[in-house]
């Protein structure tokens, strides 16, 4: 590991994490394709996969006492923890430019439906109805192609939850898929040999977390909605140039 790679995985990890500080989402959305420039995909894929998780487990320690706010976040998890496995096959019969056509047809409609009716919500006992299946259909887009966030994070905009609540359940959500995700790669062996390059992303990612929780503090709850939009926009962005790409 040299030191100009160094330089670029704590630059990419400083800048991701203040954007998962601020929004709670959008860590290996920002640093993934960063790195890559530099390194190959799946060195930078394996390379902010430990880092996302710790930066997960720090948001929902740091807004765990919104656990009791929360809704429907046990049933969301046990529904899309098993089809986070059931996604690595899917991905084995389904071309994923299909899959990630899916989420970005899902975003632009999120989007689009958000600035028109910025107060969306669902009634109770609609989100608690389909909120396994949410949960499922999350977990499956992660084990397919590592990407559920712009399902997770529309699903539960919807419910309209305080914005300490709504960073530890979507914090939450991706830290249990972030485990399954990890399991996988130390089981393929994807870490051999990139170990140190994962553990020197870990310390500029937590620093910036708490950046950019503190800027999260002094944002109006109209503007964090706002910042949220943006990254789910980029990822959208993002998701179209890996078709084309």
């Amino acid at each position: 590991m040299t030191g100009a790679e160094i330089l670029i995985v704590v630059g990419a990890t400083l800048l991701a994490g203040f954007v998962k500080g601020v929004t709670g989402m959008g860590h290996p959305l920002v640093a993934v394709p960063i790195i890559s420039l530099f390194l190959s995909v799946e060195e930078a894929v394996v390379v902010v996969a430990l880092p996302n998780l710790l930066s997960n487990i720090a948001l929902c320690a740091e807004t765990r006492r919104a656990r009791p706010e929360t809704r429907d976040l046990g049933r969301f998890l046990a529904a899309g923890m098993p089809m986070a496995l059931a996604g690595a096959y899917l991905l084995l019969v389904v071309s994923p430019n299909v899959l990630r056509l899916a989420l970005v047809i899902a975003i632009v409609a999120f989007v689009t439906q958000k600035i028109r009716q910025p107060d969306m919500a669902l009634p109770v006992a609609t989100a608690t109805r389909w909120s396994p299946g949410a949960g499922a259909l999350a977990g499956l887009f992660q084990g397919a192609i590592g990407i559920s966030g712009p399902i997770v994070v529309p699903w539960f905009q919807c419910y309209r939850l305080s914005q300490h609540a709504f960073i530890f359940t979507i914090a939450a959500s991706f830290g249990m898929t972030g485990i399954v995700q990890i399991v996988a790669l130390v089981f393929e062996g994807a870490f051999d040999g990139r170990w140190l390059m994962a553990v020197v992303a870990i310390p500029s990612s937590l620093v910036m977390i708490r950046v950019g929780s503190l800027v999260r503090g002094r944002l109006p709850a109209e503007m964090f909605e706002k910042a949220v939009l943006v990254v789910l926009s980029g990822s959208a962005v993002a998701l179209t140039a890996r078709l084309f790409g």
